[in-house]
């Protein structure tokens, strides 16, 4: 179980930085941070706010949901359909607090996104659950 943890946040890391590069190529009023661009203490603040809080959230909040969804789903015979409903619910959790913070446009791409790659990520785990990753 905590190799699966390791994982899943080694997934939600991945998935922001995913989400960050996708945002920045589609929308071209977004530009990178630069350190030069944090001359003082309330730059260095909001940076962190904006950029290192929503990681830590997310994966206080989504950290064990996950990890305990895909242990489960090993021994889960008829009930996968349970956890997979578990995870869509996981998925709307995180639209909908997500939706008070960024642009409805940057939002749908960020849950295809997470979406696309819990499902490559987990592929083996999730449809094949005698094979363990």
């Amino acid at each position: 179980m905590k190799n699966l943890i390791f994982k899943v946040l080694g997934y939600i890391l991945f998935r922001f930085l995913v989400f960050f590069i996708v945002i920045h190529l589609i929308d071209k009023n977004v530009k990178w941070v630069e350190p030069s661009d944090l001359r003082n203490k309330e730059d260095w603040f909001m940076f962190l706010w904006l950029f290192l809080v929503p990681i830590l959230i997310e994966m206080i909040l989504l950290t064990l949901p996950f990890a305990y969804g895909l242990n489960k789903i090993i021994n889960a015979g008829n009930k996968r359909v349970i956890i997979w409903g578990l995870f869509i619910l996981l998925f709307l959790c995180e639209f909908a607090i997500y939706k008070w913070v960024i642009p409805i446009e940057y939002l749908v791409w960020k849950v295809i996104i997470s979406i696309f790659l819990f499902l490559f990520l987990f592929r083996k785990r999730l449809l094949n659950p005698k094979i363990v990753i």
